[in-house]
């Protein structure tokens, strides 16, 4: 197998192992309590397990929102205008601050779909000059790496770049309403699998550039000593 097929393949695995990591349960929530400072407003919970992924914090009032609805009169409130406390044990906040729950937001979401997308460009760029310029391989070598890349696209880019969109869309509430909501929760249970993918995509991500500029490196010194052994 030619070394300029490497990146691509690495490249794809991080696109993969990153949309997956994504997209599984890391945490389990068990909701013990919720309460409402006020006798005038219900509450009504989906169940009373929460999962939340990468980027899913018990503190974000639009994680809690999509588990939680709190009512008035038998009217949903909206969600901006609700104050949501959190009860919880320190050491289970501290796991959510360790496993980057906070760091992987939305925003980050776009940027890392947006750099993944160039990475595998630029391998596809890479693999085609390495494979042709460098290496001197016949054409048929070429259609097969472009039949690599076409059916890497449709089986694999395409796919794990839908689990990379952002969950948006949930419905708000439609009624001004100030209240606070208590909410008592434990951590039953961590999915070490998921920070185990997301750091083996960002191991991928890097291989793959290290693999490219070494190659590149290597031609470019190999090229200028023929060019020297020519002149000599």
């Amino acid at each position: 197998m030619s070394r300029g097929i490497i990146p691509f393949i690495l490249a794809l695995v991080a696109l993969v192992t990153i949309s997956i990591a994504g997209v599984i349960p890391l945490f389990e929530w068990q909701i013990n309590e919720v309460i409402s400072d006020s006798p005038e407003y219900d509450t009504d919970m989906f169940s009373s397990l929460w999962t939340a992924s990468l980027g899913e914090s018990l503190t974000e009032q639009q994680y809690i929102y999509r588990h939680l609805v709190v009512f008035k009169n038998d009217t949903s409130c909206a969600v901006d205008d609700l104050h949501m406390v959190v009860h919880r044990s320190q050491k289970d906040e501290l796991w959510e601050q360790l496993l980057l729950t906070r760091a992987w937001t939305n925003e980050s979401k776009h940027w890392t779909k947006a750099w993944l997308l160039i990475e595998i460009v630029l391998t596809v760029i890479y693999g085609l000059w390495f494979i042709n310029w460098y290496e001197h391989r016949p054409s048929s070598h070429v259609t097969i790496f472009a039949v690599l890349v076409i059916l890497g696209t449709c089986l694999i880019l395409m796919p794990a770049l839908k689990l990379l969109v952002p969950l948006i869309g949930f419905f708000t509430g439609n009624v001004h309403c100030e209240t606070t909501i208590v909410i008592d929760a434990t951590l039953s249970k961590v999915n070490y699998w998921v920070p185990i993918l997301f750091f083996t995509g960002i191991f991928a991500e890097v291989a793959a550039l290290v693999v490219m500029r070494r190659n590149i490196l290597e031609a470019i010194t190999k090229r200028k000593e023929s060019s020297k052994s020519a002149v000599g």
